[in-house]
C-alpha cells in the first residue's frame, strides 16, 4: 500500500541525509521504528531464504539484501527481534562477511562488527580478538566486546588495556570493560 511504500521512501531518505550530515544519533516515531523494524526484518528473511536454498539464482537477492542491511544497522537502526534459530544463522553469515570483506570493505565490516555487538554475539569473540589489534576494527571491535559482556571478552578487554597509550581506544576499554561488568 502507498503507506508503506511512503514510509520505505522515508526510511531511505533518512539514512540518506543522514550519511550525508555524519549525523551520529538517530530519532524516529514509534511508528517509524516500527516499518524500519519491519523492512529489516523483510531482509534478513530475504538473506536467510536465500542462503538455505544455496543456488545461484539467489545469490544476486542475498546481496542486496545483505547490502541493505547492513546499511540500516549502519545508519543506526536497532535490529528486529528473531527467533533463536535466524538469529544464530545472522551470527554466522556476520561473521561470514568479517572474514570475507575486513582487508576490502571497511564500512561493511563496521556494520557487522556491530551487528555481532548488539546480538551478543558470544561465537564471534575470536573474531572481533583479531580486529581489537587492526587501525580500521579497533573501536568498533572494543565496543562490540564491551557489548558481548561475557568473561572471555572482558578478559581480552583488559589485556588490551594493558597495551595501549592513554587516548581515545583506552578510553573507549574502558568503557567497554564498564559494560562487561568488571
Amino acid at each position: 500500500d502507498n503507506n508503506d511504500i511512503n514510509s520505505i521512501n522515508g526510511h531511505d531518505n533518512i539514512i540518506s541525509e543522514k550519511e550525508i550530515l555524519g549525523a551520529n544519533d538517530l530519532y524516529l516515531t514509534p511508528s517509524a521504528m516500527d516499518a524500519a523494524k519491519e523492512k529489516m526484518t523483510g531482509y534478513i528473511a530475504t538473506m536467510l531464504n536465500a542462503y538455505r536454498k544455496e543456488e545461484k539464482q539467489y545469490e544476486d537477492a542475498f546481496a542486496k539484501a545483505n547490502v541493505e542491511l547492513f546499511r540500516m544497522i549502519e545508519a543506526g537502526y536497532p535490529l528486529p527481534d528473531l527467533n533463536k534459530e535466524d538469529e544464530e544463522l545472522l551470527i554466522n553469515l556476520t561473521i561470514h562477511t568479517i572474514i570475507k570483506e575486513k582487508d576490502s570493505n571497511v564500512d561493511k565490516v563496521l556494520a557487522a562488527v556491530r551487528t555481532l555487538g548488539r546480538l551478543k554475539a558470544k561465537e564471534a569473540i575470536p573474531y572481533l580478538k583479531d580486529l581489537l589489534n587492526t587501525d580500521n576494527y579497533s573501536m568498533e571491535s572494543t565496543i562490540a566486546l564491551g557489548n558481548i559482556g561475557s568473561s572471555e571478552s572482558r578478559q581480552i578487554l583488559m589485556d588490551k588495556l594493558e597495551q595501549v597509550t592513554p587516548g581515545k581506544l583506552k578510553n573507549t576499554l574502558i568503557m567497554a570493560l564498564g559494560k562487561t561488568g568488571g
